[in-house]
């Protein structure tokens, strides 16, 4: 094992933290670390991972926004400019997806299909 190096920094109460680590409070409550990202730019986040991803879509809408544990899960709602016949029987035609967004960093950590 090498000699890594970590970055490290101090929080206002002067505990040191890991880059990414939730910090703990005197109280011994955790709070947001400096580099977290709020709702708004979660969304953001999503909405541009998912038009690179799926450029054919359209009607591209926030459907819902939850928070789980150090992530962010921003599903969407679409509809497909080549949808087929089939797509329309069953319903609106509209597609779901849910984004994860690490909420530290702001990375996509994953896509995958929401069933309606």
């Amino acid at each position: 094992m090498g000699t890594e190096k970590s970055a490290k920094r101090k929080s206002p109460q002067g505990e040191t933290a890991r880059r990414g680590q939730r910090i703990i409070d005197p109280m011994g409550a955790p709070r947001k670390s400096a580099s977290a990202i709020d709702v708004k730019q979660a969304v953001a986040k999503a909405m541009e991972y998912f038009k690179e991803l799926v450029p054919n879509s359209m009607n591209v809408a926030l459907e819902e926004v939850e928070r789980s544990g150090s992530d962010w899960l921003i599903t969407l709602g679409y509809n497909d400019k080549f949808a087929n016949a089939f797509v329309a029987l069953r319903g609106d035609g509209r597609s779901y997806k849910v984004i994860t967004i690490d909420a530290e960093t702001g990375a996509a950590v994953s896509m995958k299909i929401r069933k309606p």
